[in-house]
């Protein structure tokens, strides 16, 4: 055998290894259908209100349909919720069933699907060994290394849902197992794959279609997520999407485009909405529409959900109608509303310590008034910077007051022990406290307000440096 051929057959031969090892990434999705029983179950679910009647239309579903695996699936999951009835009782059920068919895929499945425990695996084994394309066996064991088992194995869990996804193609369950995998293991990238496929098994799931986006924000590439929401909104035109696009075309400086798609949520809203209404009053001030800038930038001052931050404003997209009268005048009546620039509303309040806190006795300091809770995340990330902030500023005429929003006592008594928080904390979840939140119009957490030695509300909702600088500005003056 001459050289070249014998190096041409081992080319040939590592090919064919790579497709074995790799050939699981090859795959495909088609359109679901929903089975005939399901939607028949989902029409007269609808129709029956009290438990004890839901669990009877699925009694009745079981046994008109006893062959289906999603009826079982949703008798089983449903079981306990609607009856309150120990799982023990499901599980002799199925007991019964598999004895009954002992070489049954179906019920090898069902029944360890049933137990939930380490002793299912054997009956999912023994399903896809009584029927090699049992699609609901290899989902099982999937679903048994990276759920059920001690320590997951998601190499053996990935074979599985792929084994299964060759079998049917359409079932969402293999692909979104998968995603879940994915997402565990940070690889973003083939999570987002698989979100994709589950788009065109269940096209009209938002869900899927926004997780299948992730990737690309994660990434910075809007061009490529602007592209499939275009065609998302031509089928689907959900109003979060297409203000969504709105929104990407405003981050890539599409100013037009982007006037375009959040002029359609405005144009309908119930309710103010401030970040379309913001985005186009920059949108328009860009492209040297002033009026309709300054029409937008009003709106916004007006929405409900209005978050004030003056930084926010000192932006350089407002240039353009920054000495523009009626800008002026609309950023006074905000701060106007807020109280800034005047007397900080008094309040006197309890400490988690049992010391009473009253505002008015506390001129001659600067104070910082912080609303958060440990629930939640930009709250817990500004904690190290709020520590460093109190113990730069605590000996300089400087007082810190936590305001919380926890629901339960312990919560916040735990956080401030564990983080060595010192400085006072008021509990905000007792009703004869909550009065405060409406006093200072907080809409969203966290929410700062930082008060000067006469007692006057000066800055709110600054963080970080800018935070800083006012904190030691105001311990000046």
């Amino acid at each position: 055998m001459n050289k070249k051929f014998f190096h041409f057959i081992f080319f040939l031969f590592l090919i064919s290894l790579f497709s074995l090892s790799f050939g699981q990434e090859k795959i495909s999705a088609q359109r679901y259908k929903v089975p005939e029983e399901v939607i028949k179950l989902q029409e007269e679910w609808i129709k029956v209100k009290s438990p004890i009647e839901k669990f009877a239309l699925l009694q009745k579903f079981r046994e008109r349909y006893p062959q289906s695996v999603i009826i079982h699936q949703i008798y089983q999951d449903y079981f306990e919720r609607l009856t309150n009835r120990d799982r023990k009782e499901l599980i002799a059920e199925y007991d019964k069933l598999i004895k009954k068919n002992p070489k049954s895929p179906l019920f090898n499945y069902l029944y360890g699907r049933a137990l939930s425990n380490s002793s299912s695996l054997k009956y999912f084994e023994k399903s896809v060994k009584l029927d090699k394309n049992f699609y609901w066996g290899y989902i099982s064991l999937g679903y048994y290394y990276s759920n059920i088992s001690k320590k997951p194995d998601y190499d053996k869990a990935i074979k599985y849902f792929y084994k299964a996804i060759r079998i049917d193609n359409s079932n969402p369950a293999g692909f979104l197992n998968l995603a879940i995998i994915y997402e565990k293991q940070g690889n973003i990238e083939k999570a987002g794959e698989m979100y994709e496929l589950l788009v065109i098994c269940d096209p009209e799931n938002s869900y899927y279609f926004e997780k299948s986006l992730e990737r690309y924000f994660l990434k910075g590439n809007y061009k490529e997520a602007i592209k499939l929401l275009e065609e998302r909104i031509k089928k689907y035109p959900e109003d979060r999407f297409i203000q969504l696009l709105g929104q990407l075309y405003y981050q890539e400086k599409n100013y037009e485009k982007s006037i375009k798609y959040l002029s359609q949520i405005t144009a309908k809203e119930k309710e103010i909405n401030f970040t379309a209404h913001a985005m186009l009053c920059i949108s328009y001030a860009q492209i040297g529409k002033i009026e309709k800038a300054l029409d937008s930038f009003e709106k916004a001052l007006l929405s409900p959900d209005l978050y004030y931050d003056e930084e926010i404003f000192k932006r350089k997209e407002f240039d353009p109608i920054r000495n523009e009268p009626r800008f002026k005048k609309a950023l006074k009546a905000l701060k106007d509303k807020y109280g800034i620039d005047k007397p900080a509303k008094n309040f006197s309040l309890k400490t988690l310590n049992g010391e009473k806190i009253e505002l008015n006795k506390l001129k001659g300091k600067v104070i910082l008034l912080d609303f958060w809770a440990t629930w939640c995340e930009p709250c817990v990330r500004e904690m190290p910077a709020m520590k460093k902030l109190y113990q730069e500023f605590k000996e300089q005429d400087f007082i810190l007051i936590g305001l919380n929003l926890d629901e339960k006592k312990e919560d916040v008594e735990k956080f401030i022990k564990e983080k060595g928080i010192e400085w006072p904390q008021v509990w905000l979840e007792q009703e004869s406290s909550k009065y405060i939140l409406s006093l200072y119009r907080v809409k969203a957490l966290p929410s700062t307000f930082l008060i000067d030695k006469k007692g006057i509300l000066r800055k709110v909702n600054l963080r970080g440096e800018s935070l800083r600088e006012a904190v030691k500005n105001l311990i000046k003056e």
